[in-house]
């Protein structure tokens, strides 16, 4: 457990100094905007797509009659006629699909909206959270990471908020997939499909009263086996702006930030790493 009072110190004047958490409101009012700048297009795009491919499939029975009658025909000096209609029909299956997809994403990117989900402290769901940020780590650990996670069974709900809680859990996931791509980076290349060991177990359970917690809490660990940390950086990782990312990934404020609503919310954030092997990050939060 880092507990120093100078390290908590210096953690929650940079933490008043820089607004972190009315940084992060602005941030999603940012998604909010850039969600509506792509959906529009796209929305224009897909239903422009749906009705050429309508009128196509009314004119390919046309089309193919004449197939019919003039078996030679080709367009141009390459392509059949045949091979042309399966060539628009593939070409325009193409681009819905992509179009679903750039919609699927733009949706994921929603569970950082600020529509939707309070911003204020409540009662909130930890399986809730974490629902809604698996949505959108998906995009960043693809099929190349596996993430693990068991809940124990009738969690209670937690006083928190939404929005904060689900960067922190975001931050440690993200934590974890750069340092994964850090381990493999030279046999995959920043992931160029090779399989490999990379899984991210997040486990929630409820704990009996200890010495710290004097009546019952929530503890969510983040286990992964990826670069973990080395041992000259494990006294700074909480420190704004510290990171030991390359140049252009990462300002280094994710657990710092971490460390700032943990603490507001009255929890704590414990660490174990061995280098080249993995990190385990676990909160325990009051109930």
């Amino acid at each position: 457990k880092i507990n120093t009072e100078d390290f908590e110190s210096a953690i929650e004047q940079r933490i008043k100094d820089f607004a972190l958490i009315e940084q992060m409101g602005q941030l999603t009012d940012l998604v909010t905007g850039v969600r509506h700048e792509i959906n529009n297009p796209n929305s224009f795009i897909r239903t422009n797509l749906k009705n050429i491919k309508t009128i196509f499939e009314k004119f390919a029975p046309i089309i193919e009659e004449h197939i019919k009658n003039n078996p030679n025909d080709k367009i141009g000096k390459m392509m059949t006629y045949p091979e042309a209609l399966d060539v628009i029909n593939t070409s325009l299956d193409g681009m819905l699909e992509a179009s679903s997809r750039i919609m699927k994403v733009v949706d994921n990117l929603g569970v950082f909206s600020s529509s939707g989900k309070n911003k204020e402290l409540a009662l909130n769901s930890i399986k809730d959270i974490l629902d809604d940020v698996l949505k959108i780590a998906e995009f960043y650990v693809k099929d190349v990471i596996k993430i693990k996670i068991k809940l124990d069974p009738d969690l209670p709900q937690i006083y928190c908020s939404f929005l904060e809680l689900q960067q922190v859990f975001f931050n440690f996931i993200i934590n974890s997939v750069q340092s994964f791509e850090e381990k493999y980076k030279s046999e995959l290349d920043a992931f160029s499909g090779k399989k490999i060991n990379a899984v991210i177990e997040i486990n929630v359970m409820k704990k009996s009263a200890n010495d710290i917690f004097k009546s019952e809490f929530l503890q969510i660990s983040f286990v992964d086996n990826a670069n973990g940390i080395k041992q000259k950086d494990r006294d700074k990782i909480f420190s704004p702006y510290y990171t030991t990312r390359q140049k252009g990934v990462g300002l280094g404020m994710g657990l710092a930030y971490n460390w700032g609503i943990i603490k507001k919310l009255g929890g704590i954030i414990s660490m174990v790493t061995e280098e080249k092997e993995g990190t385990v990050f676990v909160v325990q939060l009051p109930i």
